[in-house]
């Protein structure tokens, strides 16, 4: 071949690769309203399968065996185009990394409105658990959802919501819009038809009582007024959470395994930089919308609240991030060793700010990180998969990741330089250890 026709093959290539490049997938066709997935609900079942049943199976799969001895390949995504890139689904929609978005926009995150103002209707309860709270209805129609941090740690997993959800949503990812909003008891009313689950977790009629009960721990201000955490409702039909394994059988627009999307595999990164944990099938949501003369599922990330240093109702533990709630590998190593095995992140200090929790970047390994059980589609995670999560996330600048942490609330001096110095630091240790590896 010529040097002038192969220069010419090289100068068309970009075009041509131009025109193979999908830059929407075609999963929003008309679809019936799917039934309701209440598997979601169950939490601690998906927790138990894939902390003991989804192990034990694997040492009984051949194919297992050959990859972790790297004698065959992973399989590599299957939903990218041409470029190996995502394209825009119902799934993910590529923003800030490839068009950067304004410090305004980042700040904004998914919100289309304002934040919740004047008096509330509150319709359902909550109750006492993990995250006392309660379902509301602005002024404008909104329906909100509402919880609240302990009140050792005000800011704590709302701070955790508000940040974190703006991140996922410049990175490309469908997430609710969360807001920090100071209340105080004569903002709200209580609607005559509101209910909540009571003793037996049997429905009742909602009273005053149980409302003073829900707000009787809330973080509180010097003037009274209690920190709200506040997502607004979605638009469209709940129709339960998504699985990050197989598809969704009544939705025929699901045709790609989710576990071989490389955006639920990519996240991954996205979880250990933030350290959430609790990326898991209740975590997540599936919405029925209707748009541009269609029906079909919008497929959303939900609650937050377990990312940096917050576990809820208490900052985590030294080892979240480090190890499974059951790490047969981290048993095994310290029996192996009689228990002389130092780990590394048995010795670090505890948590400095209330409003962050336990949240470093000196022991954190982007490669080792592990959330609080096995994710299916994070453990199909390739060197293109991780590549393609770096590169989004080494396009936020220092200057991004400010703005975006701004939106917090941080009562203690330091509290938000020291948030965004360890995003920063975290930040740099996946782009070193990802970025460029394909």
């Amino acid at each position: 071949m010529g040097k002038y026709a192969l220069l010419a093959i090289l100068i068309a290539a970009p075009a041509y690769a131009q025109t193979l490049t999908l830059t929407r997938d075609n999963d929003t066709f008309n679809i019936p309203e799917p039934s309701d997935n209440t598997a979601g609900d169950y939490h601690w079942s998906d927790g138990t399968y894939y902390t003991t049943i989804h192990r034990l199976k694997k040492p009984l799969d051949i194919g297992w065996w050959l990859k972790k001895m790297r004698l065959r390949p992973k399989k590599e995504a299957e939903n990218v185009n041409a470029l190996d890139d995502v394209p825009d689904s119902s799934w993910f929609t590529n923003r800030h990394a490839h068009k950067r978005m304004s410090s305004q926009a980042l700040a904004r995150g998914s919100a289309t409105g304002s934040p919740p103002k004047g008096r509330w209707a509150v319709i359902k309860g909550k109750g006492t658990g993990i995250n006392p709270g309660f379902t509301a209805k602005d002024e404008e129609g909104r329906l909100l959802f509402v919880k609240f941090d302990p009140p050792d740690f005000p800011g704590m997993g709302s701070n955790a919501d508000v940040i974190v959800s703006r991140f996922l949503h410049a990175a490309g990812y469908n997430v609710p819009v969360y807001y920090q909003v100071w209340i105080s008891s004569s903002d709200l009313r209580l609607s005559p038809k509101a209910r909540i689950r009571g003793k037996y977790k049997v429905k009742r009629p909602m009273t005053s009582e149980d409302l003073k009960s829900i707000l009787l721990n809330a973080p509180r201000n010097a003037q009274g007024k209690v920190l709200a955490n506040v997502s607004i409702g979605l638009s469209g039909i709940p129709k339960g959470s998504f699985h990050f394994r197989g598809v969704r059988k009544d939705d025929p627009n699901d045709t790609v395994l989710h576990e071989n999307r490389r955006e639920l595999r990519g996240l991954r990164l996205f979880a250990a930089w933030f350290n959430n944990v609790d990326f898991n099938q209740y975590n997540t949501l599936d919405m029925y919308i209707s748009r541009d003369g269609r029906k079909y599922l919008k497929h959303y990330l939900i609650d937050f609240s377990s990312s940096f240093g917050s576990e809820d109702t208490r900052p985590k533990d030294a080892h979240q991030g480090h190890e499974y709630f059951i790490d047969p590998m981290i048993i095994s190593k310290s029996i192996g060793t009689l228990g002389l095995w130092v780990k590394p992140w048995e010795n670090q200090a505890s948590p400095s700010y209330p409003e962050i929790g336990y949240f470093e970047a000196k022991t954190f390994d982007p490669k080792a990180w592990r959330g609080a059980y096995p994710n299916p589609a994070f453990e199909k995670l390739t060197a293109r998969d991780a590549a393609w999560a770096a590169k989004i996330i080494t396009a936020f600048t220092d200057d991004d990741i400010r703005t975006i942490v701004q939106s917090g609330y941080f009562p203690t001096p330091g509290a938000q330089d020291s948030l965004v110095q360890t995003l920063i630091e975290r930040r740099d240790k996946i782009g070193a250890s990802f970025a460029g590896t394909i």
